[in-house]
Formats: C-alpha cells, structure tokens, sequence
C-alpha cells in the first residue's frame, strides 16, 4: 500500500524537474541545443544574416529563443505560420539591425517584444494579420529607422504608441482599415520623412494629424474617403516635397489649403472630384515642379489659376471636362515643359492661349472634340517639339498655324476631319521628323505644303490596316507630281503615301506610279467641296464638277474596283448640260443622284481630258446609318442617397451621333445645371443626388439618319424621420 505514495512523490519531482527546464538560461536546457551552430530549418552565412523562410515555422526557432547570438545583424522569418510575437523572442540578438516578420499569421504581439533590440534600424511586420497593436509594443526601439505596418487589418492605433520610435524615418501603415487618425499619434515622431497610409479608409483630415512632423518629406495618402481638404489638414508639413492624395473623394479645395506646404514639388491630386480650380488655391506653392489634376471633373480652370507655380515643368489636366481655355488659363507658367490636356470637351484652341509657356515641349491634346485651331493658337511655343492633335474634329488648318513653332518635331492629326490641305501649314517645319495624318479623309494637299521640310522621317498618310476607302484617298494625277516628286528627292525612313486613285493603282505608293505629260495645268474642282458626304436614304444630292480649261468633265463611279460611265438616261443621274430634276439651273458638269438609296454608295470620280492629260478629283457618298447603342445604362436602386449616380451610354455610326439626356421627358440642359454632367462618351453623371432626381433617365442617339434610345430609372428610398 506504500507504493503509491512514493510513485506519486517521484512525479512531482518530475514535474518540477520539466518546469525547471523550460527555462531559456537552464543549462539542462542548452544541453540539447547547439547555440554556436545554425538553426533548425534555417540558412545562416559568415556576415551575420540568418533566414528561416517558408519553413511552415509556427513560432519563432529556439535556437533563437533560448541562445546568445551576438554576431546576428539579419534575421528573416518571413512566409510562415507564426500567429504571436511574445517578449522573450528576440531577448539574444542585442545587435539585430533588420527583423523582417512579413507575410505570416501573426496577430498578436506582446508589449515590450522588441525591447532588447536596440540596435534595430527596420522592422517588417508587413502581410501579417494585426488589427490594432498594444500602447508599449514598440518600447525601447529608439534606433528604429524604418517600420513596416502595411497590408494588415488595423483599424485603430493607441495614442504613443510610436512614442519611442524618435530616429524612425519611414512609417508605412498602407493597405489597413484605418478610417481616422488621432491628432497625438505622430506626436513623437521628430525625425519622420516619409509616411504611407494610402488604401484606408480615412474620412476626415480637419484635426491637424500632421502638425508635428516638420521633417516629413513625402506624404502618400491616396485611396482614402477624404472629401474636402481645409486649411487644418496639411497643418504642420512644412518640410512636406511630395503630396500623394489621388484616388479620394475630394470635391473642393479651400482657398488656403496649401498655406502649410511651400515647399512642395511634386502634388497629385487626380482621380478625385474636383470641379473647378479657382485662381488663388495654388498660390503659394511657388516651388511646385509637378501639379497631376487629370481624372478629375474639371470643368473651369478661373483664369491665372496657375500664375504663381513659376517652377511648374509638369502639368497633367487629362481626363476632366474642360470646354474651353482662354489665353489667360495658362498665364505665368514660364518653365512649364510638358502640358497635357487629352481626353477633355475642348472644342477651340483660341489665339495666344500658351504663349506664356515659352519653355513648352509637348503638348498632348488629342481626345477632345477641338473643330477649329485659331492661326496664332501655338503662338509663343518657339521650343515646343511634339504636338498631339489625333482624335478630334479638325477639317481645316488655318494657314502657317504651325509657323509659331519652329522647332516641331512631331505633328500628330491622326483621325480628324481633314479633307484638303490647301494653306500650306506644314510648310518650314525644318526639324519636322514625324507627320502623321491617316484616318482623315484627304484626298488633295496643295503643291508647296511640305517645302523645307526635307527632315521627315515618318510620313504616315495611310495605315496599312484600315481600306483605303475608309482612310485618305489622294489622287495620283498631275496634281500629286510636286509630292512624287518630294517622296522621291527625300526618301523618308517610313513613308505610307498610296493612290487612291486611278483605279489602276490604287493601293499602290505614291512614289513609285508612273505620273507623266504634266505640262497643261489642268485642273478640276467639285463643290460642295466635302470629300466625304452623308446623306439620309430618299433624299437628292448634287455635285458639279468644272474644269479650269475650256474641256468637258465626266463622271464615272468605282463599282468593286472598276469604273463605270453614268449613263445619261439613268433615273437617279443628271451629267453634262442634262435636266436637272433637283432644280438647279446651272447644269454643266452636274451630278444628281435622286432618292438615294443603299445601291447608290460609293467612290464618284470627276475626270478632265486635254490632250491624253487628265486631271480627276474623287467624292465619296454614304448613306448616314441610323446610330447604334453601344453601351446601355442600367437602372440604380439605393437605400440611401449616395454622392453621385452614373448612367452609362455610348452610341456609334458612320455619322458621328450626338447624344441627349431627357428626366421624365424633359432634356437636360447641362448649361444651366452643375449637379448633372455629359461625359465625353454620353454617360450622364448625377452629383449629390435628391429625392426630385428620382424618375426616368432617357438617352436618345441621333445623326440624321435615325435615332435609337436607352432608358433606366433611379430610385433612391430616403428615410424619413417620424417624430
């Protein structure tokens, strides 16, 4: 019966025995563990580094834990299963510069885990799944240089809980849940420069979170929730160079925002909601180098709005809804070098509207809707080398509107409206080496267009990949001698200049045709001049054709690659000094085509004989089809009235459609309204939606051939308060 007693006697001893052992500083302990070798599943080198990444670790090794390793500067536990970081982790690695913890499960650590590290300079805890972090888990790292916090789940932060951190220099608390930010959190952070908190959620700046960090250099904060930036939010950043704050909500600027920032260089404000830039707002950023406003809602830029950014050299205003500028919008911007303005609603350049901007290179302003260029539109841009003008709706270049640009290197006026070239715009580009013109509809470019412009090394008229009839079409006559004979003498790199017609060579190059018996100066002409014309199914068009000399003119038509004469007694065609069924009285030369219809498309030919010389011009009829729904708008359905609504819409045709917008049967007017918006493509935007927005939203596609429509409704539930 004594037995038991003396059994259960020899298990406490065993179990204090363990307890003992569990004790990092036991010697009976360390007899298992080799301290002055690597760790287990870990990689060691001679210069201090040790790693132990995607081991599966699910704790820290100990052969860490329970040893002195004195020589260890690098320490990578990295893409593993750690879940807690306790105090006694890293009580051995006194000289431990760079911890990196990223990339684990940990979502725990104890206070005062890192305090004997003090010779730490950069903690990575970046990937992890921390939700907050206790008030003293930083203590004692005063060497701390640069922390890492980003892509976890925080979403709130104790006040001191950086007091120690007084050499950190880099703070990176991106990608969290942080919705805002305690006026005392960076108290205690003097030598701070950079900060990253973009990819929260973080509502509100008006509490002056940044007032103590007077060294603070870059600030990125973009992808929050702030809507109005006031005089408190940037209080403090005296220091700040770089300002990242694009992809929030901001709707408006205060006068005095950027009071606290003179020393910026770099702001970027785009992918907010911005809608006017007044003429004060940017004033005191008179060190500003880059301004970024593009994908914004920018409609008015006051004048002189930028006449203080005298150290301006990048200004991006792409993607908003400018309709116009004015000679003043650009007024002060001496240093200014690359201005972009692309996909906005500008329909003018008008006179001296960059001459200030003396020092401009490139200009980007394709994707607007731009139908005229006034002839001192670049006046001023002596040094400006590249100009984007592609997709607008230019059909005339005024004549010499380029001659305020000398040094022009590259003209771009890809799918435009131009049809002749008869003012010689191009002429005395002497650094021209890029003029790209496909995708317009030219079928005619006057004799001495491109003199002294012998340094053109891509002359791109036609694009290889589009029908030719769909591209320029310039006739290989006596008329495109002068530029046979320019291809020929100048030989650029890359040139893509193909007939159109004769038949006989269309497609084929300009310069390598065979175009002689030149010598007459024949010539004829056709009016309206249009080289391309839309006409609605059923209705009468004419065109007449006269020659310069004393000759007979006859029109013939390209049916699927063929000439074919119009016969006189064909019911849809009057040619020379036939009846004119549509009541012109002038009928020599004339074409009448009467109800039009689909059988009736196609390429016309003008042609003029004198003496085995032949001088043609070219027409194209089309019938203007009725416009296609692209993109349609759904309807929206809310709880609560959220900041803005979009409809959706586009629409397409061989006759460019216009689009309209009707509210329970009543078109907007966007002129008169500034909570509703057109987009360059048709979508309607609806700010700040209210309860009289509600109803059916109509959009109608119309250009002349036919219309199509699209509906959608919006309904938004409001609560109502009962008393």
């Amino acid at each position: 019966m004594m037995i038991k007693p003396a059994i259960s006697l020899i298990l406490v001893f065993l179990v204090i025995g363990l307890y003992a052992s569990s004790d990092g500083n036991s010697s009976s302990f360390n007899t298992t563990i080799d301290c002055n070798s690597c760790p287990a599943s870990c990689n060691c080198d001679t210069e201090g580094s040790i790693h132990c990444t995607e081991k599966g670790l699910t704790a820290i090794p100990p052969g860490l834990i329970h040893c002195e390793r004195p020589d260890v500067i690098i320490l990578n536990v990295s893409f593993n299963l750690i879940q807690n970081i306790s105090v006694d982790d890293f009580n051995g690695l006194p000289n431990l510069e760079r911890l990196f913890l990223y990339d684990n499960l940990i979502d725990d650590i104890e206070e005062y885990a890192f305090s004997d590290l003090t010779s730490l300079e950069l903690l990575s805890l970046d990937g992890n799944r921390l939700t907050t972090l206790k008030p003293n888990v930083f203590m004692g790292l005063i060497g701390l240089k640069s922390l890492l916090l980003y892509s976890n789940s925080i979403s709130s932060l104790p006040v001191g809980v950086f007091d120690d951190l007084i050499s950190l220099i880099v703070l990176a608390l991106h990608n969290n849940r942080l919705t805002s930010l305690n006026p005392q959190l960076f108290a205690n952070l003097p030598n701070l420069q950079r900060l990253y908190l973009y990819g929260n959620g973080i509502r509100d700046l008006s509490d002056s979170p940044f007032q103590h960090l007077s060294k603070l250099t870059l600030l990125y904060f973009s992808s929050n929730n702030i809507i109005e930036l006031t005089n408190a939010s940037l209080a403090g950043l005296n220091s700040l160079r770089t300002l990242v704050l694009r992809t929030n909500q901001i709707r408006t600027l205060s006068h005095d925002v950027f009071i606290h920032t003179p020393s910026l260089t770099s702001l970027y404000l785009d992918s907010n909601r911005i809608r006017r830039i007044s003429s004060d707002v940017f004033s005191p950023l008179t060190r500003l180098q880059r301004l970024v406003l593009s994908n914004n809602l920018i409609e008015v830029v006051e004048d002189r709005a930028f006449s203080e950014l005298r150290s301006i050299v990048f200004l991006y205003l792409r993607t908003n809804r400018l309709q116009s500028i004015t000679e003043k919008t650009f007024h002060g911007l001496f240093n200014m070098q690359q201005l972009i303005m692309y996909d906005n609603l500008i329909t003018s350049i008008p006179g001296n509207a960059f001459r200030q901007a003396v020092n401009l290179r490139r200009l980007w302003l394709q994707d607007n809707r731009i139908e005229c260029l006034n002839e001192k539109a670049f006046a001023g841009l002596n040094y400006l080398q590249l100009l984007q003008l592609s997709d607008n709706r230019i059909s005339y270049l005024p004549k010499d509107v380029f001659q305020y640009t000398p040094r022009l290197t590259f003209l771009l006026l890809i799918s435009n409206r131009l049809e002749r070239i008869e003012t010689f715009p191009f002429r005395n580009l002497r650094y021209l080496a890029q003029l790209a013109l496909y995708k317009n509809k030219i079928s005619f470019i006057a004799e001495g267009s491109l003199e002294n412009t012998n340094r053109i090394y891509y002359l791109q008229w036609n694009d290889f990949r589009t029908n030719i009839t769909q591209d320029n079409m310039i006739v290989c006559d006596c008329s495109a001698l002068w530029l046979q004979e320019y291809l020929r003498s100048n030989r650029p790199y890359y040139e893509t200049v193909l007939c159109g017609y004769p038949i006989e060579v269309r497609g084929q190059r300009l310069r390598s045709v065979d175009i002689t018996n030149c010598t007459k100066g024949l010539k004829v002409s056709v009016t309206p001049s249009s080289e391309v014309n839309y006409v609605q199914s059923g209705a009468c068009l004419e065109l007449q054709c006269k020659a310069n000399q004393n000759v007979d003119v006859t029109w013939k038509r390209i049916v699927k690659g063929s000439e074919q004469a119009l016969e006189e007694d064909h019911s849809s065609f009057c040619t020379n000094k036939s009846v004119d069924n549509c009541g012109n009285t002038d009928t020599e030369g004339l074409l009448v085509l009467k109800d039009i219809a689909a059988a009736d498309q196609g390429i016309y030919v003008c042609t003029a004989t004198l003496d085995n010389v032949t001088s043609s011009v070219i027409r194209q009829i089309q019938i203007g089809e009725p416009p296609v729904i692209e993109k349609s708008p759904t309807s929206v359905v809310a709880r609560d009235p959220p900041s803005y609504v979009v409809f959706e819409a586009a629409a397409r045709g061989n006759s460019p459609p216009v689009l309209k917008w009707y509210h329970n049967s009543n078109e907007i007017d966007f002129k008169n309204t500034t909570k509703m918006y057109l987009t360059s493509t048709g979508s309607l935007i609806i700010l700040g939606p209210q309860f009289e927005d509600n109803g059916q939203y109509k959009v109608v596609a119309d250009n002349g051939a036919g219309s199509v429509e699209a509906a959608a409704s919006l309904t938004i539930y409001f609560m109502l308060l009962v008393l």
